[in-house]
Parts: structure tokens; C-alpha cells; sequence
């Protein structure tokens, strides 16, 4: 395999991720993303795989993996609502994933909605009571919520 050729390692990605490989398969996809010098030929990739995955009719878990990968290049590239949109289906699709909902506490928070990010925050507590990345965010939302 050509270690420089991004669509390679979408396959090869997908490849671990029906293999159950599912650590390897989201390092795979990162190195895909590592490979485009923006976020938004990541998103491309990304968006490719996602038709791959169509056609072959790939297990849940190769979609729930393309999908936080959008969704974190969409937040990187500061489209929230985009990035929402597939955390959400994650969300939807797939036990809860305390770090998808940890990610989607900061989008609201971000927006400002603190309401929403305290609740998502809580949600990934409630899975993961021990994350002090969760924890650190929630108690920035709690303290921006009473300046505002």
C-alpha cells in the first residue's frame, strides 16, 4: 500500500472496521486526514468513504466511524451545525458514546447555548463519570452560564 495515498487508506480503514478493529480502523482514518494539508479535503475524503460504505453495505460501525470523523473536520472547520448533524447520527444509531456526547455538550457550548451543553456534558458524565476532560469542560460552561 501507497502509505501517501489517502483513498488507501480509507479502505484500509474500512477494512479494520468490519474486521471488528475498530481502534486501528479511526487511526487508519485519521492518518487519511493527516495526509490533506485542510480540513475540508478531509471532508471530501470523508464524504467518499461515506458512498463507499453505501455500495458495499458496510456494518454500523464503519458509518459510526466516518461519521465522527465529519463531524470533528466540520467542527475544525468551524461549520457546528454540520458537525451536529453527524454526531447526532451517531448518537441515534449506536449505544451512547460518551465522548460523541462530550463533543456535542462543547458544540452548544461554543454556541453559546449552555442549557443544551450542560445536559449533554451530564449525559457523557452519566457513561464516563471519571473524564476529567468532560468534567473541565462542564464546569467552564457552568461558570460562563452565570456571566452571561
Amino acid at each position: 500500500m501507497d502509505s501517501h495515498c489517502g483513498p488507501a487508506w480509507v479502505g484500509f480503514g474500512h477494512i479494520l472496521a468490519i474486521e471488528s478493529e475498530h481502534g486501528q480502523a479511526i487511526t487508519a482514518y485519521s492518518t487519511t486526514a493527516k495526509l490533506y494539508p485542510g480540513y475540508a479535503q478531509s471532508v471530501d475524503s470523508f464524504k467518499n468513504a461515506l458512498k463507499v460504505a453505501e455500495e458495499t453495505k458496510c456494518q454500523p460501525q464503519v458509518w459510526e466511524t466516518i461519521w465522527i470523523n465529519l463531524g470533528h473536520a466540520f467542527r475544525q472547520l468551524g461549520e457546528l451545525d454540520n458537525a451536529e448533524s453527524y454526531f447526532q447520527k451517531v448518537v441515534s444509531m449506536s449505544p451512547p458514546n460518551a465522548n460523541v456526547l462530550t463533543v456535542l455538550g462543547y458544540i452548544y457550548h461554543v454556541k453559546e447555548e449552555f442549557e443544551e451543553a450542560i445536559m449533554y456534558y451530564h449525559e457523557a458524565l452519566g457513561i464516563c463519570p471519571y473524564d476529567p476532560i468532560t468534567h473541565d469542560l462542564l464546569n467552564s460552561c457552568l461558570k460562563e452560564m452565570v456571566h452571561c
